[in-house]
């Protein structure tokens, strides 16, 4: 059955009349309310599925465990599910029960700084700091747009990570929220972010060039966000990636962890 988003949280908000609190991923801000979902199970709760430009992402909404167990058990393969959570992952039984393997983790930190890390050693080795060129880069061109996407496409993994399509992408740029670094109208590195509120997340790093280059980028947003009174940085990294886990170096006193499960159905790659 397809259904829009608000018929999804028309679904939800009926489970919670009858069962009250769920077991649930779905998280209506974070959801695409554009994209059209499929419903796969339903009863004591609902599996929906959300068809994205490059995987299938799924959601659900269970009155408990034994439920939940019992509506993921044979669905479709490649679908890929997220579990956000502090402390301890309470899905990791359930999907081990359910015949779903862990895909990735992710983990972000959301970091409170007292001095800019860049002039510091939290961040980057003296000769990285010596290296510094605060001009380096430049604003993605709207003709960059495929570019980016194949660039993204070729590097990171379209399950768990973001890949953006060719129109999200000259939005990105349109917004001036991409620097890039180019050598023979090749693009090498680039940086993309965002300002939520008083927060920069970093949302997509990019190098295939030396490691200065990246940490130009990075840092040059960095330094102009911090002129405007920014504190506080946020990031999700791939916990296998142990490189991009290393580059956060040095973390404040105030910084808060959050993980994000990736369980996909069907066999494990």
């Amino acid at each position: 059955m397809k259904m829009t988003f608000e018929n999804v949280l028309q679904q939800v908000t009926a489970l919670k009349r009858e069962y009250g609190r769920l077991l649930t991923n779905i998280v209506p801000g974070a959801m695409n309310r554009e994209l059209e979902y499929e419903l796969l199970r339903e009863g004591a709760g609902i599996v929906v599925i959300a068809h994205e430009p490059y995987r299938k992402r799924g959601y659900f909404a269970t009155k408990d465990e034994i439920t939940l167990i019992g509506l993921l058990q044979g669905l479709p393969e490649n679908i890929v599910f997220e579990w956000i959570y502090r402390d301890e992952n309470v899905l990791e039984e359930i999907m081990e029960k359910a015949g779903i393997e862990l895909y990735a983790t992710y983990i972000r930190h959301t970091c409170v700084w007292d001095e800019n890390p860049y002039e510091t050693q939290a961040r980057g080795n003296a000769l990285l700091q010596e290296l510094y060129e605060p001009d380096c880069g430049e604003y993605a061109r709207m003709s960059d747009a495929k570019e980016l996407c194949e660039l993204s496409k070729s590097v990171f993994d379209v399950n768990c990570d973001d890949v953006f399509t060719v129109e999200e992408w000259q939005e990105i740029i349109a917004r001036k929220e991409v620097l890039v670094y180019r050598e023979n109208n090749k693009i090498l590195s680039c940086y993309v972010w965002r300002l939520e509120g008083n927060k920069l997340y970093s949302n997509i790093s990019i190098n295939l060039g030396p490691a200065n280059i990246l940490y130009n980028l990075e840092r040059r947003v960095l330094e102009e966000m911090w002129d405007k009174g920014v504190r506080v940085t946020c990031a999700w990294r791939n916990m296998r990636n142990k490189k991009a886990v290393q580059r956060m170096g040095d973390l404040p006193e105030r910084t808060q962890i959050m993980y994000n499960a990736i369980y996909k159905t069907g066999a494990s790659d």
